[in-house]
């Protein structure tokens, strides 16, 4: 059983490092070139590379099993609150624009966390704190996802040791991958794996539809939905992509973010035949999960069994609380303003596109990098709660899990069923690969441009030497790969019980900011100046950032649910009291 793992893990990991050797480092003396981007990267590119970053397995996890336990609301209501996140993030844009293209001019810092300082009072205490929530929370994410892909491998390998040592080897590639080829190198290396990440989904999709329709003498109306769901999404991402899943663009070796008067890299042709091939193989097999389900609906009336499946899957209700729908609604709702990830490539996008500090400026070519990110990502969250249903009527078990999932069907012993869980495998280690060389990178960018300053002043971007520069490219390498090993060997610690309920506190550190980001643009829109002194931003971060830890911590204490699902909704409440009071504040003092 062990190829079954170690297949898939040879596979995405080839279509992982090819990108990252083509995209290797450019030595340069800014910094910019290292981390935002070395040279010119498509938008297509930087679309792809946000899609799939916005799959962490943590995620997809919680996604299938409410897939499998026939609760498809709490999915629903986080999908849709993650495009209406992204859409909050574009309505940020005048601002955020005019910051970047400032920054990337005179090689400063581009991270959110420098956006919020200079708005707000400009001090330097709150750029170092607000970063190493970031820090701390992107290192708690990917060492979460590396868990969730051991626990996941643990049916698949026979040793009980390695699936730890294999989810090790995956953060130890990412992180590497980071180092060598910078914010570029992972962009490219992101977007390859969104391809992988379809081509495993839409494989293992039709084995299931197959699975399910063998095993039963008829399919539940919950799989039946299911079914035909995962079937309109393969229809659309056919219509819309049009055999374009991944970009194709040609590798280059300079350093000036332009591709003209460019060579290619040696090898890099080869590299983007694989990549046409593997667009039009994952269009074949999006073809086949339509076939498949058309095989599995023939023969009825359309438009009853339409109504019947979505009765029973919709109206059926949800199992989970009210808080808990509130707190999957928030989390995905304000999570893209302020992860860093999202300002990297935004800023990635702007250093193609050059710009002035015209805040009315057109950016019609930034409404299209992120339509597509808004869209999408919310259908194939959906996708995969679908997955989940297909699972649990394929492998006889509502309500499992992914590991159960796939303890269940290598059970059954068969080609059919031991293809889905190595299909499966193929989606899951793509968009680890995706996700933790993503996070990293921008841990890198937010240690190199925020917090490494405040240790070292004469390190400052702008103002750094080249043989600064280096030192303090290898100084925030060191520092990155030091706090990752000890949240590795600290999350070991306490994974055993209650280690997955951390995530919400990764996610509320990095919402703490929010309303210092989204409270001015709101202001702007009305004609006013939404800024806050600093000793009260300041207040927001810590008293935010505290408040929703605090409320994972008492839930690890009290083993009380009520705690967790408060935690995200806390932090954004005091966050905004807390601004509204500053502002008010402000507004009396000046009148």
């Amino acid at each position: 059983m062990g190829l079954t793992a170690l297949l898939p893990l040879i596979v995405c990991l080839g279509v992982f490092a090819v990108p990252v050797l083509l995209s290797r480092r450019k030595i340069s003396a800014r910094a910019h070139d290292y981390f935002v981007s070395s040279e010119y990267t498509p938008p297509t590119a930087i679309q792809n590379a946000s899609i799939a970053y916005a799959l962490p397995l943590t995620t997809v996890a919680a996604l299938f099993a409410f897939g499998a336990s026939t609760d498809a609301w709490p999915a629903i209501i986080s999908a849709v609150s993650f495009g209406v996140g992204v859409w909050l993030l574009y309505t940020v844009r005048v601002p955020m624009l005019a910051f970047l293209s400032r920054a990337l001019r005179r090689d400063q810092s581009i991270t959110v966390h420098e956006f919020i300082t200079k708005l707000h009072g400009n001090d330097a205490r709150l750029r170092v704190l607000a970063a190493s929530l970031t820090v701390f929370a992107l290192a708690g994410l990917t060492v979460a996802v590396a868990f969730a892909l051991a626990a996941l491998l643990k049916p698949v390998m026979p040793d009980p040791a390695s699936p730890f040592i294999i989810a090790a080897c995956v953060l130890l590639v990412a992180m590497v991958s980071a180092i060598w080829a910078g914010n570029s190198g992972v962009i490219r290396a992101a977007q390859a794996q969104l391809a992988v990440i379809y081509l495993g989904l839409f494989v293992a999709t039709a084995l299931l539809i197959y699975l399910a329709m063998s095993g039963a003498p008829s399919l539940p109306p919950q799989a039946t939905f299911a079914i035909l769901f995962v079937a309109a999404c393969c229809i659309a991402f056919m219509l819309y992509r049009r055999t374009r899943y991944i970009d194709t663009s040609p590798f280059y070796t300079t350093g000036s973010g332009d591709a003209d008067g460019a060579r290619t890299e040696p090898g890099a042709g080869a590299f983007v035949r694989f990549e046409k091939v593997l667009n039009v193989s994952v269009s074949v097999f999006a073809g086949f999960v339509i076939a498949f389900a058309y095989i599995a609906v023939s023969g009825n009336d359309y438009l009853e069994l339409v109504h019947d499946a979505a009765a029973a899957t919709l109206a059926s209700g949800t199992q989970a609380s009210w808080l808990e729908l509130v707190s999957l609604g928030l989390l995905p709702l304000f999570y893209p303003l302020a992860d860093l990830t999202n300002w990297q490539r935004i800023a990635a996008f702007e250093k193609n596109n050059p710009g002035t500090d015209d805040t009315t400026r057109d950016t019609r070519a930034y409404r299209g990098l992120f339509r597509i990110y808004a869209i999408e990502t919310p259908l194939i969250w959906l996708f995969l709660c679908m997955v989940g249903a297909l699972g649990a009527a394929a492998a006889f078990g509502e309500g499992i899990g992914m590991p159960e999932f796939a303890e269940r069907l290598l059970q059954q012993d068969n080609f059919m069923s031991t293809g889905a869980v190595a299909f499966l495998l193929v989606a899951v280690f793509a968009m680890a690969f995706a996700m933790m060389s993503s996070a990293f990178s921008a841990s890198l960018c937010a240690i190199r441009y925020d917090i490494l300053p405040a240790v070292w002043p004469e390190l400052r971007s702008e103002t750094a030497s080249p043989a600064q520069q280096a030192v303090a490219r290898r100084r925030t390498v060191i520092s990155g790969i030091l706090f990752y090993v000890l949240m590795l060997g600290a999350s070991a610690l306490i994974a055993g019980e209650g280690g997955s309920r951390l995530v919400v506190a990764f996610y509320c550190a990095q919402l703490a900011p929010a309303p210092l980001i989204l409270g001015p643009a709101i202001a702007r829109a009305r004609g006013g100046y939404g800024i806050v002194d600093a000793k009260w931003a300041l207040a927001i971060v810590a008293v935010s950032a505290a408040i929703g830890i605090g409320a994972v911590a008492a839930h690890l204490a009290s083993g009380v649910d009520t705690w967790l699902w408060a935690a995200v909704p806390a932090t954004l409440a005091a966050g905004f009291v807390l601004f509204a009071i500053a502002r008010f504040r402000s507004v009396r003092q000046s009148a």
